[in-house]
């Protein structure tokens, strides 16, 4: 087996954190538009919560209520986030990105064609 290893500098957590996701559904056949790479990196930096939420709509990202909804039901069925049903809140799935917000992240990727 050949190992090939890639060095990646980011210039922050956001950025880094969308080389990630970008990664991970490019390996898993997901597709995100840019727009959810960047706020599921906010959602994963900043958590799920009200003050994320203004962060997003000021920063221009979406600008209706409606796509916002939208996008927390897409990425709970990509199992990128959970609904708590009792507290009514979300949260990032820690098992897709638990160690996602660390200064350096290692990547295995294992490609088998047989």
């Amino acid at each position: 087996m050949k190992l090939l290893k890639i060095t990646r500098k980011t210039n922050n957590k956001q950025e880094q954190l969308r080389l990630i996701i970008s990664l991970y559904c490019i390996m898993s056949d997901i597709k995100l538009s840019e727009t959810e790479l960047t706020i599921l990196s906010y959602f994963i930096v900043n958590k799920i919560n009200d003050s994320t939420k203004k962060l997003i709509f000021k920063s221009g990202l979406i600008s209706h209520e409606a796509t916002y909804k939208n996008m927390l039901s897409k990425f709970k069925k990509l199992g990128f986030i959970i609904k708590d049903d009792i507290k009514r809140e979300y949260f990032v799935n820690e098992e897709k990105f638990g160690n996602a917000t660390d200064d350096v992240i290692g990547l295995l990727v294992k490609i088998d064609n047989r």
